[in-house]
Order: C-alpha cells, then structure tokens, then sequence
C-alpha cells in the first residue's frame, strides 16, 4: 500500500492495469461503464486502478496483467533508444507505476524482468538528463518531456548547477581589485580587467581532480 503522505506514489496508483477476472462476480458491473447488466462474467477483462487491481489480486478475485505500455515489446522498443524515448506520454509516473505493477504479476519471471526493465532505462536516460541539468540549455522545453521522477532528478542537478555557478562568480567578485587601481590609466586598466575576466571565467569553470582550490584567482598567463 502507499504511504499516506506521499502523495506522488498515490497518484500513480490511481493509474489502471488491465485485469481479468478468475470466476464469475456478482453485482460488480459497475466498476466498468461498458458492461451490461449486473455481474461481470468470468475471464471478463477490464481496466482498475493499481490500488484496487491490488486489493483484488490479493482476494483472489482477478489476474493483473501488463498495460501495453510496459509489455515486453515496449520496454525492448524503449530500451532500444532510452534517451530518446517520450515516456511522459506513456505514463507522467512510468518508473513508479511500473515497479508497482511487478510484484503484482502472476509469472514471477515477468515480475523480475519487468523491475530489472525499468531500472535499466532509468539509468540510461538519467546520465542524459544529467548532462542537460549541468549545461541549462533549453531548460523548460527539455524539463516537459520528462516524468515526474525525472523531473526531480533534473531539478536537482540544476539547481545544484546554479548555485555552484553563483558561489564562484561571487567569490570571483569578493576578490576584485580596488576601483583605484582600475583608474590608474588605459594599461593598467586592460590588465586588470583582463585578470578580472581570467578570474570569473577560472571561478566558474570546474576544478580539475586534484587542482589545489587555493590558487590565486587572479593569476594571469605570462
């Protein structure tokens, strides 16, 4: 069951996965617009929410099955080019709908594949989202396309990008020579801010494995 208040995993629960029922059920025909009468046949197939497909499956009342969007046809097709992949028009809750549908699947084989599936692709895409977090290039457009979880995994890289950027270029600026020392004529003036922009560009740029980060900011080229 989810956990009261996390309501994102609440929400993918609300998703429907097709089940089909093992015996005759009365009086439940409502629970899909489409039936007639009262009382759903057996081996009827229809689509339930997870958390009710859940409470179902656990009666011994219906079989999950896969939705088409995690069958193994599908997950080989996305696996195929995962970066590119919309999995948001699949499913806003992909990753999370899908490792809750595995451990409801009768075949447990399908179970483990369906879970090793989801992992897989979430790993492929998650160095590009990455990547795209750390560059900031069209960040809205590119943010749209992804789920929700992926969402948050792109919000904290950038966010973290950000604020690294902004620590350096003000550390840079604590470090600015006086406005005097600028004043003291056109030479002057062009090394200084040349070293000024040496400084913000050095500031701003990630230090290497193993560069001291003591080194002076406004060391210039010889």
């Amino acid at each position: 069951m989810s956990r009261y208040f996390n309501i994102e995993e609440i929400i993918a629960e609300d998703e429907k996965s097709p089940v089909v029922w093992r015996n005759d059920a009365p009086g439940v025909a409502w629970l899909d617009s489409s039936l007639v009468g009262r009382d759903v046949p057996k081996n009827t197939r229809m689509e339930l929410p997870l958390w009710l497909a859940d409470e179902m499956k656990n009666l011994g009342l219906v079989e999950v099955q896969l939705p088409e969007a995690y069958s193994r046809k599908s997950r080989d097709n996305i696996k195929a080019d995962a970066v590119s992949a919309k999995l948001r028009e699949l499913s806003p809750h992909f990753y999370s709908v899908g490792l809750r549908l595995g451990p409801l699947l009768k075949v447990n084989e399908e179970s483990k594949a369906l879970s090793k599936d989801i992992h897989d692709i979430l790993a492929d895409r998650a160095a590009r989202i990455l990547q795209r977090a750390r560059t900031g290039m069209d960040v809205s457009r590119y943010r749209d396309l992804l789920t929700d979880l992926e969402q948050q995994i792109f919000n904290a890289s950038y966010s973290f990008t950000t604020s690294k950027l902004a620590w350096r270029r003000e550390e840079a600026g604590m470090m600015r020579p006086p406005a005097e020392t600028i004043q003291g004529g056109g030479q002057v003036s062009a090394q200084v801010l040349s070293a000024e922009g040496a400084a913000i560009a050095a500031a701003t740029m990630p230090l290497s494995r193993g560069q001291k980060r003591n080194r002076s900011l406004l060391a210039t080229t010889e």
